[in-house]
């Protein structure tokens, strides 16, 4: 490639020695009064030196001037229509700026060379031009500017090369467009701009165009540049323009390409994007687009150290493959063929049939993934995984129902799993979640269920409630009724004077401990006396207290028992819960303290838990080290 552009700018510099002086020069104005008043359908220049117009005015304006009293001359849009086709091949042309003109058909540069002037490279310009058909080929530029243009038909733009940039600013393309190995050593730039197909486009080897209906697959805005070398890139940039279509077929493509860099940022894509086979060297930008329909990856290179991807314009499964079916050509109606294509996206049995496009498809995830963590946007990365691993949990289904085994069918049941527990291993927080569902699931069950741990079964409650019975029957008091008080304060007596028998005969510490020790069992125990005779709401027996004594001591009681079996739940809960933790995080019991069913729960709990919690680490681990 640099051989070839150093020819070609040898050629530019020694032509205006070698032929300029044989060849007759035209200026720019005369093509366009002709254009304006020949009778004829077509304009060919050729083999000429085109110069610009040495005019103190524009040349719209020196038109206007010159031609507003002639039949042929209209305005559309404030724009001179040209109605004539024009054609200019093999031509030296100087800087040719082109304004507020409608071309109502066909304009053509072909195999020309624009010359420097005056040591300054002269450049090629359209600005608020329209166009029924431009035409681009086998030409030597620097700079090319298209700006504020509409192009009604199709841009065929093959093999241009520019030692500047090549330039499409607020230009809307209403046809199918066309770049064919172009060469622009400052990049070709694209902002701003539309792209709205009305019509269908055939591409061949050689340069036909053929104009029909829309076709499936049929292409939308090609890029091709199979031919340029390796080792002299190009760059590409496209940003702030519309990809509009009303077919779901119809596609961008920016297909095996040799870039520098590749730069899609602020766009709006409603066709696909087809990125297959491209190489980029240096940087590639994917970012803030917006894509309504799928993008492929597949056979695309990388950049090593360069890659800024938003996942947000890519997730929703619009990461796709385009393959081309060999052998399989669709006719477009006028005898030219274009090679069908597929989108692939593992969607179906026929498509997970295929195992060739299905890799291709998950390494595009994988490379996206790498490209992710290796940039430590772990956020992204966890969205393209989940998308990669759900399209294998897709081919795992696949082969199960082709397998009928165990091991398919437990593959394909662990990757669902996976996805439920913690969207295969990216969320460790749903991990926690799902676990205190369980948590919570197998302490309702054992609610239900007694244990050893609990303070009050039915034959402790049927015992209080007997002595509760008795209370009210009988003359008794609540501190009566409070056997253990008795049997604790008896022992505090038996405490005291046994210490005073034996104070001559024990070590004077032991006694001097003792003392407060039993001072302070003493005031705790007298304390919770005083606290039972405040409570005592009554004396003598039930049968025997005053009507409004009894509604007053009714409410109490009623509000006590509401309080105690509050109280019984409460433990209870706890110690369901307490249960379920203690079997889910598999601490360990020494012995179950349950019996029945719910002791073969808690062992079957223990397993899930053991399981869960595993896999809960593992995935702890994988967000931690990534």
């Amino acid at each position: 490639m640099e051989l070839r552009i150093l020819l070609l700018n040898l050629y530019c510099f020694l032509a205006p020695f070698t032929m300029l002086g044989q060849l007759p020069q035209i200026y720019l104005s005369d093509i366009f009064d002709q254009a304006l008043t020949s009778s004829k359908s077509k304009i060919s220049i050729s083999n000429v030196e085109v110069i610009s117009n040495n005019l103190e005015i524009s040349l719209f304006e020196y038109l206007k001037k010159t031609h507003k009293d002639s039949d042929n001359f209209k305005l559309d849009s404030g724009r001179i229509v040209i109605p004539v086709e024009i054609e200019i091949k093999e031509a030296f042309l100087h800087r040719i700026d082109l304004s507020n003109f409608s071309f109502q058909k066909r304009f053509s540069i072909k195999q020309s060379t624009f010359l420097e002037t005056g040591g300054y490279a002269d450049w090629l310009a359209f600005t608020n031009c329209q166009f029924k058909q431009l035409v681009m080929q086998h030409n030597i530029l620097h700079d090319l500017l298209v700006v504020d243009c509409y192009f009604q038909g199709n841009v065929n733009f093959k093999q241009n090369n520019s030692d500047a940039k090549i330039s499409f600013s607020k230009t809307k393309f209403a046809g199918n467009s066309y770049f064919h190995d172009n060469y622009a050593a400052k990049g070709i730039e694209f902002n701003r701009s539309q792209f709205l197909p009305t019509e269908g486009l055939c591409l061949t080897d050689n340069d036909s165009i053929t104009y029909g209906r829309e076709l499936q697959n049929n292409v939308q805005f090609e890029f091709h540049s199979s031919f340029l070398d390796q080792n002299d890139p190009v760059s590409l940039k496209i940003y702030r323009c519309q990809f509009l279509t009303n077919t779901p077929f119809q596609k961008v493509i920016i297909s095996s390409f040799n870039l520098s860099n590749l730069v899609l940022e602020d766009n709006l894509f409603q066709s696909s994007l087809d990125l297959n086979g491209s190489a980029i060297q240096n940087q590639l930008i994917i970012r803030n687009n917006k894509l309504e329909n799928y993008i492929a990856f597949n056979n695309l290179i990388f950049p090593e150290l360069f890659n800024i991807i938003y996942w947000d314009q890519l997730e929703g499964y619009k990461i796709s493959v385009y393959e081309d079916l060999p052998g399989e050509y669709e006719c477009n109606g006028f005898g030219f063929d274009v090679p069908s294509s597929v989108l692939y996206r593992a969607e179906n049995r026929q498509e997970l049939s295929n195992k060739y496009s299905y890799e291709q498809l998950i390494n595009s995830y994988q490379s996206l993934f790498n490209i992710y963590k290796s940039r430590g946007d772990l956020e992204s990365a966890n969205g393209c995984y989940f998308e990669m691993k759900d399209i294998v949990t897709r081919r795992l289904l696949f082969d199960y129902e082709n397998q009928g085994t165990f091991e398919s069918y437990f593959k394909w049941k662990l990757n669902l799993f996976l996805k439920y527990f913690t969207d295969y291993g990216t969320k460790p927080a749903k991990a926690v979640e799902i676990s205190i569902y369980a948590i919570l699931g197998f302490a309702v069950f054992y609610f239900f269920f007694p244990s050893d741990w609990d303070v009050l079964s039915k034959n402790t409650l049927f015992q209080r409630i007997n002595k509760l019975i008795g209370y009210f029957k009988s003359d008794q008091t609540l501190l009566d009724m409070t056997e253990q008080n008795q049997k604790e304060y008896s022992s505090y007596a038996e405490f005291k004077n046994h210490l005073l028998a034996s104070k001559k005969e024990i070590p004077s510490s032991i006694y001097l401990f003792s003392q407060p020790l039993y001072q302070y069992s003493l005031f705790f125990q007298n304390a919770q006396k005083s606290i039972i005779n405040k409570l005592e709401f009554h004396r003598g027996k039930w049968s025997e207290l005053s009507p409004k004594t009894k509604f007053i001591a009714g409410i109490i009681i009623g509000l006590g028992f509401l309080l105690f079996l509050g109280y019984v739940l409460l433990i209870k809960v706890l110690n369901a819960l307490t249960l379920s933790v203690n079997a889910f995080t598999t601490l360990g019991f020494g012995d179950i303290p349950t019996q029945g069913l719910a002791r073969y729960v808690a062992i079957i709990q223990g397993f899930i838990g053991w399981f869960l919690l595993s896999i809960f680490s593992v995935a702890l681990i994988n967000q931690v080290l990534a």
